[in-house]
């Protein structure tokens, strides 16, 4: 799934690490966007 990842270095270390996936494709992988009034009506 595409995504961006974000790492926060510290002294040449991984401090952190921030994963953002792609919403519209992760929401499409669960089927949401296809019965999207469905989804919104809850």
């Amino acid at each position: 799934m595409p995504c961006c990842d974000v790492f926060r270095l510290r002294e040449g270390k991984i401090e952190s690490l921030n994963c953002y996936p792609s919403g519209t494709v992760l929401f499409g992988r669960l089927g949401v966007l296809n019965n999207l009034e469905a989804a919104v009506s809850r």
